[in-house]
C-alpha cells in the first residue's frame, strides 16, 4: 500500500510530462481510465483464482505468485518511464 501511494503520483506526472499544457486534461483522463481498467482486471483475476466455494492455501499461493510476477513485469516496463520534469517553453 505504501509503495502504491508513492508510485502513483510519479506515474501520473510522467503520463502527462511530455504533453503540451493544453493536453494535460486529456492525458490525465486517459491515464486514469487505463489505471481503473487495470484495477478491474486485477479484481477479476483475483476472483477467478480464489473465488470458488472452498479456496485452499494453494489458491492463495497462486494468487500471490501472480501478484509477484505482475509487479516485476510492471517494474520492468516502468524502467523506461522518464519522470524528470520538462519545461515547456
Amino acid at each position: 500500500g505504501v509503495a502504491v501511494g508513492m508510485v502513483l503520483p510519479s506515474l501520473s506526472g510522467a503520463a502527462v510530462a511530455r504533453l503540451a499544457p493544453s493536453r494535460f486534461g486529456i492525458g490525465s483522463a486517459v491515464n486514469q481510465a487505463v489505471r481503473q481498467m487495470g484495477a478491474v482486471l486485477g479484481v477479476a483475476a483475483t476472483v477467478a483464482l480464489v473465488g470458488h466455494a472452498h479456496p485452499q492455501l494453494a489458491d492463495f499461493q497462486r494468487l500471490y505468485a501472480a501478484h509477484i510476477a505482475l509487479a516485476l513485469l510492471t517494474a520492468l516496463l516502468c524502467l523506461r518511464v522518464d519522470t524528470r520534469p520538462v519545461s515547456h517553453r
